[in-house]
C-alpha cells in the first residue's frame, strides 16, 4: 500500500512591501510522503514571495513534469515556473522553454553552492531564470510554526521574510544569486 500525503491547512495574511501585494490567503498543502516539513514550509515561502492572484501550487512531487508552483495566463500558458530545490539542467531548460519567467529557490547553503557551480552556464546565460536562496536567521525555527492548521502573518520587505503565528516570529533572508 502506497503512503499517502499528509494534509496541512494554512491561512496567511500577506503584506509584500516590495511588490505592494496584500492578500489574505487560504491553502490546503499536501506534504508528499518523500517530502520533509522543512521543504513544505520553504515551498510556502516561495509561494508567498512570488504571490500573484493567479499563482497556484501544482501536483509537484506527484508529477515530476510540473513545477512546484506556477502562474498561468488566462489562456493557460505558463507565465511563471517556480521550483524549490536543486533541479537538474534538463529540467531548468524545460522550464525556460515552457515559461516566460523561471524562479528557483534553494535552501541548503552548502548543496546550493555546489549546484550553482555545476549549473552556472545555463543559469547565468538565460535571462528568464532567477535563482534565490533562503536562509533562516535561527536554524530550525521555521519548523516551530508547522501545525496541521496554521494561522500565519507574513511580511516581506527588502530581502527579508517575517513569518509569524501568535507565539513565534521567524525571519528568513532571501538573496538573489
Amino acid at each position: 500500500m502506497a503512503l499517502r500525503s499528509s494534509i496541512f491547512k494554512a491561512s496567511v495574511s500577506l503584506s509584500n512591501l516590495n511588490t505592494q501585494y496584500y492578500d489574505d490567503l487560504s491553502f490546503t498543502i499536501a506534504l508528499h510522503p518523500s517530502e520533509m516539513e522543512e521543504r513544505m514550509m520553504y515551498r510556502l515561502l516561495a509561494f508567498l514571495y512570488c504571490a500573484h492572484e493567479r499563482l497556484e501550487f501544482t501536483e509537484g512531487l506527484n508529477n515530476p513534469d510540473l513545477p512546484d508552483i506556477w502562474q498561468k495566463d488566462l489562456t493557460g500558458q505558463i507565465e511563471h515556473w517556480i521550483d524549490l530545490g536543486l533541479p537538474e539542467e534538463k529540467r531548468i531548460r524545460k522550464a525556460s522553454g515552457q515559461s516566460a519567467k523561471v524562479s528557483i529557490f534553494t535552501y541548503n547553503e552548502f548543496k546550493s553552492k555546489v549546484w550553482l557551480e555545476k549549473n552556472k552556464s545555463v543559469l547565468m546565460t538565460n535571462k528568464k531564470i532567477n535563482v534565490y536562496s533562503f536562509k533562516e536567521e535561527e536554524e530550525g525555527s521555521l519548523l516551530s510554526l508547522v501545525k496541521k492548521s496554521m494561522i500565519l502573518n507574513c511580511m516581506i520587505e527588502d530581502e527579508q521574510i517575517f513569518l509569524s503565528d501568535n507565539d513565534l516570529r521567524v525571519q528568513v533572508n532571501v538573496s538573489k544569486v
